[in-house]
């Protein structure tokens, strides 16, 4: 983001608002899907087979694998979208650049936040739209969560609930940091 900011300090006050409004979130979230276990609840086994270490190292290898396949497919997938949604002039619907490239950060957060660089706009509006943007993740990070987290509960309303009020804090705090910093 530093980069594209063209800015340390502004790239210093996105990581610092990303991180802050992770903390905040979680607080927001930290009761939500608690359950206690009864005692009956857990059996114990006598026998216990685990697998081997080459075995285990294996399977390490070959979910990181997968993993890294589904985030490679979503990013694909969301980077063709964005480019016909930009072929039928989607994006220029919108009233500026900026809007247009943060519309874009909401697809895909790493063109919304190159985009928003590239953008003729004060520093600080930079640093608040991308420390939203980069907390939120876009649609195509969200699929990537909710596709990882399949099978956990964690479904894709709970996903962008909790995206997007981590994006809204990390945009409110560079917001209010960039009066004191930039």
């Amino acid at each position: 983001a530093g980069a594209f900011l063209g800015s340390g300090k502004a790239a210093a006050v996105v990581a610092a608002s990303h991180y802050l409004g992770a903390v905040l979130n979680g607080f927001l979230y930290r009761c939500k899907g608690k359950k206690r276990l009864k005692t009956t609840d857990i059996t114990e086994s006598t026998h216990c087979s685990s697998p081997s270490y080459m075995d285990s190292f294996t399977a390490s290898i070959i979910a990181g694998f997968k993993a890294m396949a589904v985030i490679l497919a979503y990013l694909i997938l969301f980077m063709i979208g964005m480019e016909l949604l930009e072929s039928i002039g989607v994006f220029g619907l919108f009233p500026g650049e900026p809007w247009s490239a943060f519309a874009k950060g909401i697809i895909e957060m790493t063109v919304g936040a190159n985009m928003i660089g590239l953008c003729n706009i004060s520093i600080g509006l930079k640093t608040a739209l991308t420390a939203f943007i980069v907390s939120f993740g876009g649609l195509s990070v969200i699929g990537q969560s909710v596709s990882m987290a399949s099978g956990s509960g964690l479904g894709f309303g709970t996903i962008l609930q909790i995206k997007l009020t981590h994006g809204l804090i990390a945009g409110s705090v560079a917001a209010a940091a960039v009066f004191f910093l930039l």
